[in-house]
């Protein structure tokens, strides 16, 4: 999809947008569906009159995961390695390869957003639950 106004600076497309959406849109825009309702793990829709496609969120840590389990055809979710493996590696052409391969497989399943994982900046996650992911040192 085309970038709306790309004759303007990122900056100044972005000020534009804002100043012409009605105060739903961005609401529209930052609440979505998710874990169930689809093959994705979150959706978003988008403003079409705008070049604003629909947001389609997946988990992607470790490579595609198809949510809608009822929905998804059979070897839809991926593993590949964690990205502390690929880190570890110190090897950028590893790393590089690592990411194409993981963006293309996310672009051809149709998901335009991939989630990864949160790092635990919390020491102690008291009233709620942490965001899972690596854990800090101790």
């Amino acid at each position: 999809m085309p970038s709306p106004l790309p004759y303007l600076s990122r900056e100044s497309r972005l000020s534009t947008i804002i100043n012409v959406l009605p105060a739903v849109v961005p609401l529209q825009l930052v609440h979505g569906t998710g874990w169930g309702d689809s093959v994705y793990v979150g959706f978003a829709q988008g403003v079409p009159r705008l070049n604003i496609p629909n947001l389609t969120l997946n988990d992607g840590p470790q490579g595609y995961r198809c949510n809608g389990l009822s929905i998804c055809p059979p070897g839809t979710s991926t593993a590949f390695p964690s990205g502390l493996t690929i880190g570890a590696s110190f090897d950028a052409g590893a790393a590089e390869a690592w990411g194409r391969a993981m963006g293309a497989e996310f672009y051809n399943k149709g998901a335009n957003v991939q989630l990864g994982p949160g790092l635990c900046i919390t020491r102690v996650p008291q009233g709620g639950r942490e965001n899972p992911g690596p854990a800090p040192s101790a």
